[in-house]
């Protein structure tokens, strides 16, 4: 497994009972595997300066439409639509691609056709499904879901359901009104007042339990599974079987066969706005209309917080050995125009069975520059060095424990010895700080605007434009994230030592050449053996047909023998001619063997 990083969010809307400065107390933990996320999917608040995940941010549907068509559909109509696309936008239900109308050029007198006789069906352009093979043709090229609609409108289910939502459309009105009398009476005091006349009240529908058990289905379906499973047993080809997928597309009656299945019309899709749960600050915002895929407002968290990334390195790979320090790079790239002062911690948590070494815990990392994205080749304004870790001059001094510092990226060095084997998580805590210039960044593609911050009490501050936060999974902090590096680890060195071979200055694919002279040796004589038993087995049938030409048995008993007597010819010829084509085969493979050893 590849190592990686993590980012951890406390979700404090979400826990009850937990703030936003808790962490948990194991990696292993439920809260900690259900709050782990990759920095790609994080967010970002800039009225909360917090991070936020999937989770802890609130979706908004803003527009409806079909991704075929890109019709925008009013919210009104969706439902009566029952999430479909309305137009002629349907899917195969074979290999559920979007289907075509063709003009039927050859339409039956018993199809649907308009007055001029012709006829239209949906085709499918990959997998050549159409229409016309369940007996569904229209009349029309235009309004094909309105004339689909009036035979769904007549299936069972669909009568069965509008019969359930009449029934408890009733009951629900029943009490409602029920519930408006007697708050009504209760709000104004007329209770008191009729009583007091000695009047009744005004009489109240009474509803009771009964009336909501006491349905009667409209229709009553018979149980045919027998019948389906006589079906499918009858059935010689298994492609005749309909798949799950397609099942599950036409869930009213979910056809077993795969002539039973109808071209459903395409789901709709929507655009959601996502909101921050706590102050309700927008951070995700597209455009509604469906042709474009540009946003409003983009706030995600990779615009705000350093990346961190793992690099193995030179001579150093995975994986790490127990009991013996390893090094490792982390690199942090800085996603903001100004200069950032990064501070490092971890702390030691039950199930982190590694001793962590930060050599760099504080450092800066350069400014962003978009010309980096085009240009490779620009110079850095904070030039190049790489620290050797065995020391040495190096062609420019950094903080100690810095191993390569370039552009606005930093990366910097890590020891970890690990105890035992499995994978190595530890938790890290990261102090970032960074001065803000007084300018607003209302040009963005991205909608993204730099909002000055505020204290804990809500009001702004007033000082150098120093901004300052913090994230990981240590110790009670704000602004809870946390990355959760993984390494793999194998057995203790010891162990590995007795494994291991001697180093040979004449190995090649990890093999001594006494084992590799063996292995070719061995390939190359069952290669001459394969090709040799082909053919002296094919020499030796022609040579046996040939000798008995003019001697063929009259018999079924001669026949018997005649071919049993020839197998066994084709056997020994073939199992000779690949004995002396094995041996010669390998003695070759052997001599190059052991001349490219030498």
């Amino acid at each position: 497994m590849e190592p990686f990083v993590y980012y951890y969010c406390g979700c404090p809307d979400l826990n009850t009972g937990h703030s936003e400065d808790d962490r948990p107390d194991s990696f292993d933990s439920y809260r900690a595997r259900t709050s782990l996320f990759s920095l790609y999917r994080l967010y970002f608040c800039e009225d909360c300066h917090r991070i936020r995940c999937p989770s802890c941010v609130q979706d908004e549907i803003i527009s409806y439409y079909c991704p075929n068509c890109l019709f925008e559909v009013p919210s009104a109509s969706v439902k009566s639509e029952k999430n479909r696309c309305a137009r002629n936008c349907f899917e195969c239900p074979d290999c559920f691609n979007t289907l075509s109308v063709v003009h039927d050029g050859e339409a039956a007198p018993n199809t649907a056709s308009d007055d001029n006789g012709e006829a239209y069906y949906l085709s499918c352009g990959f997998c050549r499904w159409n229409s016309r093979q369940i007996g569904i043709t229209f009349a029309k090229p235009t309004s094909l879901a309105l004339q689909l609609q009036k035979s769904e409108d007549n299936l069972a289910d669909n009568i069965e359901f509008d019969h359930l939502k009449e029934h408890f459309d009733k009951a629900a009105d029943a009490l409602l009104a029920t519930s408006s009398t007697s708050a009504f009476l209760s709000l104004h005091g007329l209770n008191s007042m009729y009583s007091k006349f000695g009047l009744s009240l005004p009489p109240t529908q009474n509803i009771k339990e009964e009336d909501f058990n006491n349905y009667e289905p409209a229709m009553h379906k018979q149980d045919d599974d027998l019948q389906v499973l006589d079906q499918l047993m009858m059935l010689e080809h298994a492609h005749e079987a309909s798949t799950t997928l397609q099942r599950s597309r036409q869930l009213h009656d979910q056809p077993a066969l795969i002539s039973n299945i109808r071209p459903q019309r395409i789901p709709l899709r929507v655009k959601k706005t996502k909101r921050c749960r706590s102050c309700r600050h927008v951070l995700i915002k597209p455009e509604s209309k469906a042709q474009t895929s540009r946003f409003k407002i983009k706030l995600v968290a990779m615009n705000y917080i350093p990346a961190i990334a793992i690099v193995a390195l030179p001579r150093k790979p995975w994986p790490f050995k127990v009991g013996i320090p390893m090094q490792f790079a982390l690199k942090f790239t800085n996603p903001i125009y100004e200069e950032m002062h990064i501070s490092l911690a971890t702390t030691q948590l039950g199930d982190v069975d590694a001793t962590i070494t930060i050599l760099s815990p504080s450092f800066t990392i350069g400014p962003y520059n978009e010309l980096w994205d085009y240009d490779d080749e620009l110079p850095s304004s904070q030039g190049s060095s790489k620290a050797n870790p065995k020391g040495g001059d190096t062609p420019q001094r950094w903080e100690a424990g810095v191993y390569e510092k370039r552009d606005n990226y930093t990366c910097i060095l890590v020891e970890v010895t690990p105890q035992k084997m499995g994978e190595l998580k530890f938790p890290l805590l990261i102090n970032y700080s960074y001065k803000a210039e007084d300018r607003m960044d209302t040009e963005s593609n991205d909608g993204d605007i730099d909002i000055p911050s505020k204290s804990e009490d809500g009001s702004p501050e007033h000082d150098d434009g120093m901004r300052t936060s913090s994230f990981w999974v240590g110790d009670q902090t704000r602004h809870g994230l946390s990355p959760e590096l993984h390494y793999t680890t194998i057995p203790p060195p010891e162990e590995t030592a007795k494994a291991e071979k001697p180093f040979h200055p004449l190995a090649r694919a990890g093999l001594l050449p006494q084992e590799r002279i063996l292995l070719m040796t061995i390939v190359g004589s069952l290669w001459g053996f394969v090709a040799g038993s082909y053919i002296g087995g094919r020499q030796s049938g022609l040579q046996y047909l040939a000798e008995n030409a003019h001697r063929l048995p009259r018999t079924v008993q001669g026949w018997y023998f005649y071919h049993k007597t020839k197998n066994y010819k084709v056997m020994y010829g073939g199992i000779k001619r690949g004995a002396r084509y094995a041996g010669q085969t390998g003695a070759v493979v052997m001599a190059y063997a052991t001349l490219e050893a030498v």
